[in-house]
């Protein structure tokens, strides 16, 4: 096991606002 976080989104609930995108520390959503 690698350690690393699975990054999930809902579909359903996403509004396409982009915050999640400036959110991620990681930078794992485009």
């Amino acid at each position: 096991m690698s350690g690393l976080k699975e990054i999930k989104v809902i579909k359903e609930k996403c509004t396409g606002c982009g915050a999640c995108v400036q959110a991620c520390p990681f930078g794992a959503i485009e």
